[in-house]
């Protein structure tokens, strides 16, 4: 008997080691490597400060509010600068990020900016390869609740697949991605122009939705900001010739302005 349960016992390893087996196709999670020493960072926040207080003259008053040029609600993702939204000094910009750019995340803080500090414009923004959609899109179950909860409000302006999906294509997965950052976008704008009607509607604000493309897929380089809705306004040709716009010269507006791209190539490749 004894014999009989050691073989029994072997076979049930043998068989557990199999290819087939759920708990052998377990695999952990991948992780970003870790990044720099902290006592590296706090030397460089610490020295970078030093030189631009030093910088400051004597009689330099910080604690003066100003009104800020705009509010930007944009995704909590370190490769958004500021710098590529508003990068002249002495115009100070409210930023408001978290996963996904959602406006139901961070009501409050958004409504303090637009209806607090009276900034004119609210610029939402996603991007060309945002990472809070990506997981969204491919399964965020084994993250944190706090991060699942966040990326749990994706579903009302993700709820609906792209034009593409919907006729059964395949499309490219970063096109893909693209066309569910825009729906994004255009969603957050819809909340935000129904939030703030009232300023909206006396001219007091625009919301202005925008995608920073990383990766240059809409083929007019890296880094730019294209502006594809405004106060719900989602035709390229209209929003062109929006008032908004006047003051800027047709290299911008042929550049920046619009949501149309170049053909794919074969193989993905514009």
């Amino acid at each position: 008997m004894g014999r009989f349960f050691f073989f029994f016992l072997l076979l049930l390893s043998m068989l557990a080691a199999q290819p087939g087996n759920s708990a052998a196709e377990m695999q952990p999670v991948p992780k970003l490597r870790a990044g720099l020493p902290p006592f590296e960072v706090m030397a460089s926040i610490l020295n970078g400060n030093k030189q631009v207080a030093d910088a400051l003259k004597a009689d330099a008053d910080l604690t003066e509010l100003k009104t800020p040029y705009l509010t930007w609600l944009t995704d909590a993702d370190a490769r958004l600068e500021e710098r590529l939204i508003l990068s002249t000094p002495g115009k100070p910009l409210y930023t408001v990020r978290n996963l996904g750019n959602q406006l139901s995340v961070s009501p409050g803080s958004v409504d303090f900016g637009v209806l607090h500090l009276h900034t004119p414009i609210l610029l939402i923004t996603g991007s060309t390869d945002s990472l809070a959609i990506r997981m969204f899109k491919e399964g965020y179950t084994e993250m944190d609740t706090s991060i699942r909860k966040d990326l749990d409000h994706l579903h009302l302006p993700l709820v609906e697949p792209p034009p593409a999906e919907k006729n059964g294509a395949q499309p490219d997965p970063a096109e893909q991605l693209l066309r569910t950052a825009e729906a994004n976008v255009d969603y957050q704008v819809e909340q935000a122009v129904q939030r703030y009607q009232d300023r909206v509607k006396s001219g007091r604000l625009v919301v202005v939705g925008g995608i920073v493309d990383l990766a240059d897929l809409y083929g007019r380089g890296p880094g730019r900001l294209i502006i594809i809705n405004v106060n719900n306004e989602r035709n390229d040709d209209k929003i062109k010739r929006l008032r908004l716009m006047t003051k800027l010269d047709g290299a911008i507006i042929n550049s920046q302005i619009g949501r149309s791209r170049p053909p794919q190539k074969k193989g993905g490749k514009k």
